[in-house]
């Protein structure tokens, strides 16, 4: 007997193919394939995640700004 599925991940690789049909019913391929789904949603993922970074860096610099008006208010 072949040693192919030694060490295989069923959880996972079942966790992968639950993604692909998630995407699948996201995306409702024309084509009705899931080719090119996962580098679709690689492409929204990296966009999403930039804006969000820039969110934020802004969020984080508003903080900054907040507490230092706070810190020079209680020396006063």
């Amino acid at each position: 007997m072949s040693n192919i599925l030694l060490g295989w991940d069923t959880m996972g690789e079942q966790k992968k193919a639950d993604f692909m049909e998630h995407l699948y019913q996201v995306y409702r391929p024309v084509s009705h394939c899931y080719t090119g789904l996962w580098e679709q949603f690689k492409v929204e993922a990296a966009m999403h995640c930039r804006e969000d970074y820039f969110e934020r860096l802004k969020f984080v610099e508003e903080v900054k700004k907040e507490l230092g008006n706070e810190l020079c208010f209680e020396m006063t």
